[in-house]
């Protein structure tokens, strides 16, 4: 790769960034870069996953070049540059900053925890008692609920198995979504929220064939637990941040417009992918 030239850059319409929102950036520069194929982005080491996508080129010249970006990582950005590259040729920016602010403004809050249970204090007779009826109650309970577990993943696997494997299946769903989204310039009063739970069951679709658990009736607590236990993820951040917004989506439709419904099924399809190719 030839030597890395600098260019000074900037930001357009970075301001009141939402996930997933079309922002510019400009770049130019005193020594002349020509570029001869595709461009793609890359970035200082660690540098948390979709921090910075690039969507396309709006204008090119040796001296100047305008993209489209966007970024799906909450919260507030900075980068010390940002490399632009066509493989062969490369150019470095100055440092950028940026912020990106949650969909919506309310989260909701966990239910606190239930104070302990005491026990009194029987005879010892009692005790040794009530010790061995709760021995046998949790072994015969633990049997019948792992039988009906197993029965009941079963079921599930039956009832939503497909020819298409869980990925291509997940993805096929979205396309309808989007198709359905890219028809309406506005949505009417409770056309959202079936857009919403279309989104929320096919990737617990997803989940159910990649895990094999049931996932339908998960909170987002235990949904998080259940994909970073199980997978190799780079960010567990994004994966925070989107279920976040998908469990606040559902429980506040009103709040949420095409735009933002879009950014949702954007950012479920980029972590997706990202489950598929850490396998």
């Amino acid at each position: 790769m030839s030597d890395t030239v600098l260019w000074q850059c900037q930001l357009s319409g970075a301001d009141n960034l939402t996930v997933g929102k079309i922002f510019g950036l400009h770049c130019e520069g005193k020594i002349p870069v020509t570029f001869n194929g595709p461009l793609s982005l890359s970035f200082p080491d660690k540098t948390p996953p979709f921090t910075l996508v690039l969507l396309g080129v709006k204008q090119q010249s040796p001296t100047a070049l305008d993209l489209q970006v966007t970024s799906y990582h909450t919260g507030t950005n900075s980068l010390s540059f940002v490399r632009v590259t066509d493989g062969g040729v490369s150019m470095d920016s100055s440092a950028l900053n940026w912020e990106v602010k949650s969909l919506l403004t309310k989260q909701s809050k966990p239910t606190p925890p239930i104070g302990p249970f005491y026990l009194g204090f029987p005879t010892s007779m009692m005790v040794a008692a009530a010790l061995f009826l709760a021995l046998v109650v949790a072994v015969v309970g633990a049997l019948i609920w792992r039988q009906r577990k197993k029965s009941a993943l079963e079921a599930a696997l039956e009832k939503h198995r497909s020819h298409l494997k869980p990925y291509m299946q997940f993805e096929s769903h979205l396309r309808k979504i989007r198709q359905k989204l890219a028809w309406k310039g506005r949505v009417e009063e409770g056309e959202m929220k079936p857009l919403l739970e279309d989104l929320a069951f096919s990737f617990k679709v997803y989940l159910l064939h990649r895990f094999h658990v049931i996932p339908f009736k998960m909170s987002r607590r235990a949904l998080r637990r259940l994909i970073l236990k199980n997978a190799s993820v780079k960010d567990p951040r994004s994966w925070v941040s989107f279920l976040n917004e998908l469990d606040g989506s559902l429980h506040h439709p009103q709040n949420v417009d095409v735009q933002g419904a879009l950014q949702l099924v954007e950012t479920a399809n980029l972590l997706v992918t990202e489950l598929e190719n850490g396998k």
